[in-house]
């Protein structure tokens, strides 16, 4: 979860461009930790699940445009 949390505060920094939000980054990170302890395992995976889908939607959409390159 450290690691995670790291990266996610690293990606954050980048793309707001300052580190003057970490705090309110972590904070954040550690409540729907904690919520996600708290839930029934069949809806944290069933989140798990979205979340992943979600993500390969821009992965494919950066890979159909740079597929040119990639040949």
């Amino acid at each position: 979860m450290l690691g995670w949390e790291y990266h996610g505060e690293k990606a954050f920094e980048y793309l707001l461009g300052i580190h003057k939000y970490n705090m309110f980054y972590r904070v954040l990170f550690s409540l729907v930790v904690y919520l996600g302890c708290t839930q029934t395992l069949n809806l944290v995976w069933s989140f798990s699940d979205i979340a992943n889908a979600l993500m390969a939607i821009p992965n494919l959409i950066c890979m159909l445009i740079l597929s040119k390159e990639v040949a």
